[in-house]
C-alpha cells in the first residue's frame, strides 16, 4: 500500500513539472514602430516622436533631405513596406505599412517638420566671396542686423540670390551705397525689425517684398533712385519714411497699422523732380501715429478710406491732387492740408475729435469739405485761402467744443452760428465778411474775437453780432470802410482790450459794464458813448484830433487815463471840458495834454475830493500843453476852470 502511494505521488510531481516547462505558443498581434529616427550625413540623428499612427521627426530646413538615414525598430516578427532605408527623398510626407506576424496591419504617417537655422550675430557682407560664403550656411533667421555693401568705396555687392532662404532679419537690414544689385532675392523675407537704405545704390530701383508682414521698427529709403516700393503683404509697420523725386509707385494693400509714414518727392531747389506716382492708397488701414505726404507733384489720389484714428496728417504741396479721403477717420491729433491746388473734394465726414488743430489753405479748387459730425477741435482750427468754399457750416454745425478758430479770405455767404460752441481760446476772421450778416456767438469767448477787414474799403459797417456777453479782447482791425463800431448789444465785460485800428469817427457799446482797456486808435475818432460803463481796470484812450462827443455817465473808476494829443503837431481841437468824467470818483494814473481848446476840468471834481487825485499824479509832467493846465493845488482851491 505504501509503495502504491509513493508511485502516485512521483507520478503527480512529475506532471506538474513537465506542465511548467511547456511554452506558450507565439500569437505576433504587434505591429508598432518602437523606434524611428532619421540621420544625415554628417551623423547627426534626428529622433522621430511617435504619437498613435504619426510619426515627426524636427531637423533644421537647410539639411539636404536626399542624403537621410532611416533607423528603425518595430515590434516582434513584424514587417514594413516600403522599407525605409529605400527612400530616398524625404522632404514630403512618407506612408508606411507595418505588418505583424499574423498579417494584421497598421499606416503611419511621417511628417518631417523643417525648423529655421537662426544666426545670433550681425551679418556684414562687403564682396560676393561673403556672401557666397554666407550662403552655405543656408540660414533662415539672422537674429542681429544684416548689412549688404561697405558705407562707401567702390561698388563691391552685386548678387544677394544666395540669400533667398531667409525668412527673418530680427534687427535691421541696412543697404549701403556700394551696393550694385537688387533686392528680389528676398522675396521669402516674412519679417524684419527694420529697413534702411543708406545714400543712393545706383542700380537699386525697386524694392518689392512680397511675403514681407511685419515691419517693426523703421523703413526709411531717401535714394531718388527708387521708382517702385511694394509690400504687398504687409500687415503692421512701424516708421515708413521715402523720398524719392523719381517715385512712380508705393503699394502695402494689406496694411492695417503703422507708426509714422511720410512719403515726399523734391526737398531741395536743386532737385528735379520727375516722380509719376498717381495714387497713394492704403485701403486697409486703420490706424496710424503720422502721416506726411508732400512734394509729389503728379500725385492725384491719397486714398485712405478705411483710417479710423490717426495722430497727425500733413497733407502739402500736391499741385494734381483732386481726392482726398479719410472718410471714416474718427479721431486726429492734427490735421494739415495745404497748397493743394487741384484738390476739390475732402472727406473726414465722421471725423468727430481732433486733439490739437485742423488747419485747410491754399487750396483755391476746395469745393466741399464732407464732414457732418465734428464736435471737437481743441486746440485750434484754421480755413484760408480757399476761395471755392462759400460755406463753413458743414464744420461748424455739430461742433460743441474749440479752442481758437480762424477763418481767413473765406467766401462765406450769409450767417455764422457758433452760438452752441464753447470757445476756450479765440475767434478770428481775417478777410472773410464781405457777405457775412449775422455772427451768432456763445456768451463767453475766453480770449479775442477779431474782425480784421484785410483792408477791404467796400465793407461799410460790422456784421451784427448776437449773443456774446464777454469776452477778453475785442478787435476791430484793417477796416478802411467802416466809420461806426457798435459793440454787440449783448457785450457786457471785456476783460483785457477793445482796441481798434481803422479810421472809424464813433464807438459805441450800449450795455457794456467793465473793459480792461480801451484803446481806439483813429485819426477821425470824434464820439465815444459807453452809457452804462463802470469800470475800466487799465487804460482809458481818449486821445484824437476830432473828439469831441464824449458819454460815460456811470464810470467811477479808472486805472489809467489818458485826455488829447499826442504830441504838438497833433493836438486835440475839440475838447473845452471834462464833463463826461463827472463821475469818476478813483483814477491810478492820468495824463492830460495837448488839448487845445481845453479849459475846463471841473469833471474830475468828484476824483480830486475822494483823494483819489493827488499831488504826486497831477503835476508838470501828467498836466501839460493844454489851453488850461491848472495845478494841484488850483483844483483843491477850486479852480477847476481856467480864470
Amino acid at each position: 500500500m505504501k509503495t502504491i502511494k509513493q508511485s502516485f505521488g512521483a507520478v503527480i510531481i512529475g506532471t506538474l513539472l513537465f506542465s511548467g516547462c511547456t511554452k506558450e505558443p507565439f500569437e505576433g498581434l504587434d505591429n508598432y514602430f518602437l523606434e524611428f529616427s532619421l540621420q544625415s550625413a554628417d551623423k547627426m540623428v534626428y529622433e522621430g516622436k511617435i504619437t498613435d499612427n504619426v510619426i515627426e521627426v524636427s531637423m533644421p530646413k537647410n539639411l539636404e533631405m536626399d542624403k537621410l538615414t532611416a533607423k528603425y525598430m518595430l515590434s516582434e516578427l513584424a514587417t514594413i513596406d516600403p522599407k525605409p532605408e529605400t527612400i530616398k527623398e524625404w522632404s514630403g510626407e512618407q506612408r508606411l505599412t507595418v505588418t505583424s506576424y499574423n498579417g494584421t496591419k497598421r499606416d503611419y504617417k511621417v511628417k518631417i517638420l523643417k525648423e529655421d537655422v537662426v544666426l545670433g550675430d550681425n551679418v556684414f557682407l562687403q564682396t560676393d566671396e561673403e556672401v557666397d560664403v554666407f550662403a552655405k550656411k543656408k540660414i533662415n533667421i539672422i537674429n542681429g542686423n544684416l548689412i549688404i555693401g561697405a558705407e562707401k568705396g567702390t561698388d563691391s555687392i552685386s548678387n544677394i540670390d544666395a540669400l533667398n532662404l531667409l525668412n527673418e532679419i530680427k534687427y535691421k537690414l541696412i543697404v549701403n551705397p556700394t551696393f550694385k544689385g537688387d533686392l528680389k532675392p528676398l522675396q521669402n523675407l516674412r519679417s524684419v525689425g527694420g529697413i534702411m537704405v543708406n545714400g543712393e545704390p545706383k542700380q537699386l530701383k525697386e524694392i518689392v517684398l512680397p511675403n514681407l508682414q511685419y515691419l517693426f521698427e523703421d523703413f526709411i529709403s531717401r535714394s531718388n533712385n527708387i521708382s517702385k516700393i511694394s509690400f504687398d503683404a504687409l500687415t503692421s509697420a512701424g516708421n515708413i519714411t521715402v523720398k524719392s523725386t523719381q517715385l512712380a509707385e508705393f503699394s502695402a494693400p494689406r496694411l492695417e497699422r503703422a507708426g509714422q509714414m511720410s512719403f515726399s518727392g523734391k526737398e531741395g531747389w536743386s532737385e528735379v523732380d520727375v516722380s509719376t506716382i498717381k495714387e497713394i492708397s492704403f485701403p486697409n488701414l486703420q490706424s496710424c501715429k503720422k502721416l506726411d505726404i508732400k512734394n509729389l507733384l503728379n500725385l492725384e489720389t491719397i486714398d485712405l478710406e478705411k483710417l479710423e484714428n490717426a495722430g497727425d496728417v500733413n497733407i502739402a504741396n500736391l499741385k494734381m491732387v483732386s481726392l482726398l479721403n479719410m472718410g471714416l477717420m474718427k479721431t486726429a491729433n492734427k490735421i494739415n492740408v495745404e497748397r493743394c491746388e487741384e484738390l476739390k473734394d475732402l472727406k473726414i465726414a465722421l471725423l468727430k475729435s481732433v486733439n490739437d488743430r485742423i488747419t485747410i489753405s491754399n487750396c483755391p479748387n476746395l469745393e466741399n469739405i464732407s464732414t457732418t459730425m465734428l464736435e471737437e477741435v481743441n486746440q485750434y482750427m484754421g480755413i484760408s485761402e480757399c476761395p471755392k468754399i462759400t460755406s463753413i457750416d458743414p464744420l461748424l454745425s455739430h461742433l460743441k467744443l474749440i479752442g481758437n478758430i480762424r477763418i481767413y479770405k473765406i467766401p462765406h455767404k450769409g450767417e455764422i452760428d457758433l452760438s452752441g460752441v464753447t470757445i476756450n481760446g479765440s475767434v478770428e476772421f481775417v478777410g472773410s465778411l464781405a457777405d457775412v450778416t449775422k455772427i451768432k456767438l456763445p456768451k463767453l469767448i475766453q480770449k479775442t474775437l477779431e474782425l480784421n477787414f484785410a483792408s477791404d474799403p467796400s465793407i461799410t459797417q460790422l456784421p451784427l453780432i448776437t449773443g456774446l456777453e464777454e469776452c477778453e479782447n475785442f478787435r476791430v482791425q484793417n477796416a478802411p470802410g467802416i466809420t461806426e463800431i457798435v459793440l454787440p448789444a449783448s457785450l457786457k465785460k471785456i476783460s483785457n482790450s477793445l482796441s481798434s485800428y481803422s479810421n472809424v469817427t464813433a464807438v459805441s457799446g450800449e450795455n457794456l459794464l467793465e473793459a480792461g482797456e480801451i484803446s481806439i486808435s483813429s485819426n477821425e475818432l470824434a464820439s465815444m458813448s459807453f452809457p452804462n460803463l463802470e469800470k475800466v481796470i487799465g487804460k482809458l484812450s481818449l486821445f484824437g484830433k476830432f473828439l469831441e462827443a464824449v458819454y460815460l455817465p456811470k464810470l467811477t473808476s479808472v486805472g489809467n487815463l489818458e485826455v488829447g494829443g499826442s504830441w504838438s503837431g497833433w493836438q486835440n481841437e475839440k475838447l473845452t471840458d471834462l464833463s463826461f468824467l463827472a463821475a469818476l470818483t478813483s483814477v491810478e494814473k492820468l495824463e492830460i495834454k495837448f488839448c487845445k481848446f481845453l479849459t475846463d476840468f471841473s469833471g474830475l471834481k468828484k476824483a480830486v475830493e475822494s483823494g483819489s487825485i493827488t499831488e504826486k499824479k497831477w503835476n508838470g509832467n501828467t498836466v501839460h500843453d493844454n489851453a488850461y493846465n491848472p495845478t494841484f493845488e488850483d483844483l483843491k482851491a477850486g479852480r477847476y476852470v481856467k480864470p
